[in-house]
């Protein structure tokens, strides 16, 4: 079985990850593509996460996450994921590490903040594994033609329509479950042995203060 370590994009490792995203958003038109300069920023405040063939050191997964001080809300987005390992549950591996990473180090709910996620209305991927987690669609939304990246899929008049979710706090205690089954390799929907990998701490002592978020 293939093997994987996750983990939070290194300042060192920038221009990797913005190659990895350029090359593999270049043809999703449900992704929203960011500049060099934009994921960089995110990068440097520790918001980029990333898949990593163990075997190789190559990356093969990213995705990130956003606080918009305006909305007082994080939004989880940007997954990518190589064509080469799809369809072995290392999207929801990164998710859930992203997230989980976000919920712990951030602790939004304590700061009043919210959790989304967008999803374009022709993008049916993300929304099982969205709702499984946790999250509730709560709307619609529209971005006029002028502030969307140019390759991202637009309705006639130019509109990209998509569809906004929320975790609720009651979601936190299926992120956390999934989590610890993860970090043991003990959940069957991934197909390969993913190792997370955390910062100044163990992944049982992540763990353990998600569950505590979590209430359980």
């Amino acid at each position: 079985m293939a093997s994987y370590s996750i983990k939070k994009v290194q300042p060192a490792d920038a221009k990797a990850a913005y190659a990895f995203h350029q090359r593999i958003s270049h043809d999703d038109p449900y992704v929203w593509q960011r500049t060099e300069q934009e994921l960089e920023a995110q990068i440097a405040k520790g918001y980029v996460y990333c898949a990593l063939d163990a075997q190789t050191g190559s990356m093969v997964g990213l995705c990130y996450t956003v606080f918009d001080a305006h909305a007082l809300a994080w939004e989880i987005g940007g997954m990518t994921i190589d064509s080469t390992v799809q369809r072995i549950g290392l999207a929801t591996a990164l998710g859930v590490f992203a997230m989980a990473h976000l919920i712990v180090y951030q602790d939004p709910w304590n700061n009043n903040q919210r959790v989304l996620a967008h999803v374009h209305k022709d993008n049916p991927k993300p929304r099982a594994l969205l709702e499984k987690a946790g999250f509730v669609k709560t709307r619609s939304v529209t971005i006029p033609d002028a502030y969307a990246p140019p390759k991202m899929r637009r309705e006639k008049n130019g509109e990209v329509h998509g569809d906004e979710f929320e975790i609720s706090p009651g979601g936190l205690l299926k992120l956390s479950s999934w989590f610890d089954d993860i970090s043991r390799n003990n959940f069957k929907p991934v197909a390969a042995t993913v190792t997370f990998l955390v910062e100044g701490e163990t992944v049982d002592q992540m763990a353990e203060k998600l569950r505590k978020l979590a209430g359980g």
